[in-house]
């Protein structure tokens, strides 16, 4: 454990001086901006993003890498503008506040009309949802509704990981519509379509003075990707989710490469693809170690809210990035607690990396409403003020 002492060093006090909250206000504004259209993996907007973040660290001087991948899993992608209409009325549901795509719906590239809608009070699991939907559509069913809750913000919360899809068309509705839906002729469409995953992490470098501290490099970082904008309609800039953090980590990165050369090498990473079960990063943990690159990790998951303490949660027994970390909180005065940071983290912990996910929380993530103006800035000073301290112990051990 580290010595606590009642102020931090002159030189983390310098450091600290250094962090620019306009600069990391202008990157969250950048990143959620309409030409990245929400970073949705596998998309144009994320990879002009991708590219956008790589030419920022080359800029700061540091070593860049793209970690490229391509996964199994797919990620679902609304083509054109759904549609969800009453036949005998002229009113239109709203698509994303009333209705959305659900992760297991099959393709309804056409509208369907005049045919009778299966509304169920929940959505059964796995295969009694197969089995359920395969019996509807033998009965003639054009396909299914359930309910789905609006978000504080009013909206259906987004979801992008594609399911095995089932037999019918699977349409999320807000509860309080659902009994109105029994008595009504509809007309839907629902284009929707599984794309592969293919992605890449930015990863920016500052080389360390130590050799022998080669193979364990500080690895701070957070994911980049969020849910995409929807085709014709809502924006989804993803600000708190994650542009918000990905910013500190580009003040950290700008900050200490200016600094003192760190005796173990710090690596500062953009990681793709958590909004698809994280297993982006996944992949990249499996690669680290099986390379033999034994970093301490410390992911950053939304730095949108300032609330009383920041949540920390470990993984594979991280004593010295914690104790750094407890060090850092004694100095800023800045309470820590453990609790739940379930992101790309939990993946770098699961093959025994040395992990510790930070988080300070967001609002209204994965929909419309988490936009630039929905983050509260000192709350990512506070991520960068944190994290810097404790990068900074670290990287002179």
């Amino acid at each position: 454990m580290a010595t606590v002492t009642e102020t931090a060093p002159a030189e983390v006090e310098a450091l600290l001086r250094l962090l620019d909250l306009g600069r990391m206000t202008a990157d969250l504004n950048r990143l959620c901006d309409v030409e990245f259209a929400g970073r949705r993996v596998s998309s144009l907007g994320h990879d002009l993003a991708q590219a956008w973040l790589a030419m920022r660290m080359q800029l700061l001087g540091l070593t860049v890498e793209i970690v490229p991948f391509t996964l199994a899993t797919q990620v679902l992608d609304v083509y054109d503008t759904p549609l969800f209409e009453f036949t005998d009325e002229q009113r239109r549901l709203r698509y994303r506040i009333d209705y959305a795509e659900h992760p297991r719906s099959s393709d309804l590239p056409q509208p369907t009309e005049n045919l009778p809608w299966a509304i169920l009070d929940s959505v059964p699991r796995g295969e009694q949802l197969d089995n359920l939907a395969a019996s509807y559509r033998r009965g003639g069913v054009a396909g299914l509704l359930v309910p789905q809750f609006r978000t504080q913000s009013g909206f259906l919360s987004k979801r992008i990981v594609a399911r095995p899809p089932i037999e019918l068309p699977l349409i999320a509705v807000a509860p309080d519509l659902l009994p109105e839906l029994q008595r009504k002729r509809l007309r839907i469409k629902l284009p929707l379509r599984r794309l592969t995953a293919v992605g890449g992490h930015v990863v920016g470098t500052i080389s360390g003075s130590d050799p022998q501290l080669t193979q364990q490099p500080i690895l701070v970082g957070g994911h980049y990707d969020a849910l995409g904008d929807d085709t014709g309609g809502l924006r989804l800039p993803g600000a708190a989710d994650n542009a918000a953090a990905v910013a500190v980590v580009l003040e950290l990165a700008r900050v200490l490469s200016s600094a003192t050369p760190p005796r173990r090498p710090i690596s500062f990473a953009a990681f793709d693809a958590e909004e698809v079960d994280a297993l982006g990063t996944h992949t990249y943990a499996r690669a680290l170690a099986k390379a033999g690159v034994r970093p301490l990790v410390i992911n950053l998951d939304m730095a949108a809210q300032l609330h009383k303490a920041v949540l920390v949660e470990p993984g594979a027994s991280p004593t010295r990035t914690l104790a750094a970390l407890d060090q850092a909180g004694e100095w800023l005065g800045q309470p820590l607690v453990l609790g739940d940071v379930s992101s790309d983290n939990r993946r770098f912990a699961q093959v025994g990396l040395q992990t510790v996910g930070i988080g300070l929380g967001g609002n209204d993530i994965h929909t419309p409403a988490d936009t630039p103006e929905n983050v509260n800035p000192p709350a990512m000073l506070a991520a960068a003020r944190l994290l810097l301290t404790t990068v900074w112990q670290l990287a002179r051990q």
